[in-house]
């Protein structure tokens, strides 16, 4: 079982340079283990009202996260994107930790799928793409914590979303990633905080391609429609 003792001593170790979703994980992951947000934010020298914002703001969609990530959304503005969506509870005890992030991991491997449908993926290469994909954010996750200067790399263009994968996966300094496993890897590096939610949501996504004809059938249909960023709002 993790000790709470040594996650509390490196939070607070590392708490200046976090931003402020990794805060919110190691929060939470401190918190499932039984110590209370009052106790945590003395420790930590801050207000309990503040770690609840960092809970709620990581409950944001995945867009918004890599958002704020590259410094476009501020932390309050997470919050108020994680309320629109409806934000949930922090979970009392293990069953409620685990039952939710299984609840969380299987929203997010329909964001996936999402994801990989608006790309125009072809139905063929979707799970070699997961597959890829999910090798890549192996890597990085052995790496360890991105720092904020990793993300200076990063860039938006009107046409499309190129990445500077991070020097420490020694893929080359400032090497712009190509192709769809490995701008979803980063993606989902970026936007899914959670480690163990992350790579249940990319067991799910396979899952789902290897047992569900009507995932597949759904991918299919939404290939034939035209991409997220440009359907209209409808209700």
């Amino acid at each position: 079982m993790t000790d709470a003792s040594s996650l509390i001593s490196d939070l607070q170790a590392h708490w200046s340079t976090l931003h402020d979703l990794d805060r919110a994980q190691a929060v939470k992951s401190i918190h499932h283990l039984g110590v209370s947000l009052y106790r945590l934010a003395l420790l930590l020298n801050c207000s309990p009202s503040l770690l609840s914002q960092l809970l709620q703001a990581a409950q944001a969609p995945i867009e918004d996260c890599l958002l704020s990530r590259l410094g476009v959304l501020s932390t309050a503005a997470l919050v108020r994107r994680a309320k629109a969506v409806g934000t949930r509870p922090t979970p009392r005890s293990h069953e409620e930790a685990a039952y939710e992030m299984e609840r969380t991991a299987r929203e997010d491997s329909q964001a996936i799928l999402l994801w990989l449908a608006d790309e125009r993926v072809a139905v063929a290469d979707l799970v070699q793409v997961i597959e890829k994909a999910r090798t890549i954010v192996s890597m990085a996750e052995r790496v360890g914590r991105i720092g904020q200067d990793s993300l200076d790399g990063f860039l938006f263009t009107n046409e499309n979303v190129r990445f500077f994968w991070p020097a420490e996966l020694e893929l080359g300094n400032a090497h712009v990633l190509s192709g769809h496993a490995l701008r979803l890897a980063a993606w989902a590096f970026l936007g899914i905080s959670d480690a163990q939610v992350r790579r249940r949501a990319f067991e799910l996504a396979l899952d789902l391609l290897a047992g569900d004809s009507v995932a597949m059938r759904g991918m299919v249909r939404n290939m034939s429609e035209p991409p997220q960023q440009y359907r209209q709002r409808t209700g």
